[in-house]
Formats: structure tokens, sequence, C-alpha cells
């Protein structure tokens, strides 16, 4: 089969592989090149630095988990059925990196959060836009959750903030104890945080 992405598309999906499942430090930029079969000048060309590429592999991840979070809400699922769904995406995700690599790898998002955040602006910059996409996202089915258990004066966006901070915590539970059915455990008193 002959491999039609572009190699940007070959690098951000490289480094996003890389810095998901090793870290942002731990990776090279050589290592990039070779696994995404592009030499160093092909790489600086489009990506004159390794932030500009985790920037373009978070966009391409945030994106895709947005879109999920999104058709989530959309659904004909009950309210409380979407807010699990929200939760079983990273548990499959995490218990199919257990089996692939022997440990649980995480959110990606949130693990370049903690390793950069601090260091890079930009990163911490773009970080804060995706965890407001993702409230965003999610806003929908806090307002359901509120209407059904009468607290129409809530504010929805701090709650969704908050079920969003409550997932990366669930998922960094999943990271340390390598077992991603802490996800699936603590989805089941998610929807509490709405009213």
């Amino acid at each position: 089969m002959i491999d039609t992405q572009s190699p940007r598309e070959r690098i951000i999906k490289t480094a996003l592989h890389l810095f998901h499942t090793q870290g942002f430090h731990a990776v090279g930029t050589n290592q990039i090149c070779a696994e995404a079969e592009v030499n160093k000048s092909t790489l600086y060309h489009l990506f004159p630095s390794k932030v500009d590429m985790v920037l373009a592999a978070l966009e391409v991840y945030a994106n895709s988990m947005t879109k999920k979070m999104q058709q989530i809400a959309k659904s004909k699922m009950t309210a409380s059925e979407k807010l699990e769904q929200v939760f079983a995406n990273p548990f499959l995700a995490n218990q199919e990196l257990k089996e692939q690599f022997g440990n649980v790898k995480g959110c990606f998002v949130g693990n370049i959060a903690l390793e950069l955040s601090g260091q890079e602006e930009r990163v911490r910059t773009y970080l804060t836009h995706v965890f407001q996409s993702w409230a965003a996202a999610i806003e929908p089915i806090v307002r359901e959750l509120a209407t059904l258990q009468g607290c129409d004066d809530l504010d929805t966006n701090k709650v969704a903030q908050s079920i969003i901070a409550y997932l990366q915590g669930a998922i960094l539970f999943a990271k340390v104890s390598n077992n991603p059915q802490s996800i699936q455990d603590l989805a089941k008193s998610a929807a509490r945080l709405v009213c």
C-alpha cells in the first residue's frame, strides 16, 4: 500500500505518537525523522522547533477529541449515558495503549500540560484554549443534566470545566495506578458535579 501522507502529516503523526508514548523531552528529532521517513532539512523547514511540532500534534489530537465530545453531546443517549461516554473514550484508548505498551499512557494533552506548560508560554496558551474547547463541547450535556436535576440557574460552563478537570484527574489516576479501569470507575461520580 502506497503512503499518500505528506511529509508534514507524517511528522505530525509520528511526533504525536512518540511524544504521547515516550514524553516530549525523551524524544529527539533524529528519532522523529527516522520514524517519519524524512530528512532533517525537511523537518526543520516544516517545523523550526520541537515546540512547533508539539503544537501541531496537540492541535490534531485536541481537535479529534473535541469532535468526539461534540458527537457524544448530539447523540440520542440519555444525558447520564453521554457523560459516561465522555469518560469511556479515554478508558478504551488507555486500555489499548496498556495492551500495546504494558502501561497506561494517559492523555496526550494532559501529559504535555504537565511537562511543558510551566516552560513554554505558547504551549500553555494553546492548552488553555484546548481545555476551554473541551468544556464547551460537553456543556450541552451539563445543561441537559442540570435541567433534569432542576438546577436551571447553574453556570454550565464552569461545571463543564470542572468535569474536564475531573476527567483529567481520572486519567492521571489511571496512569499512576497503571489501571485504565480507574477512568470508568470515576465516571460514575461525574454527574454529581452538576448539581
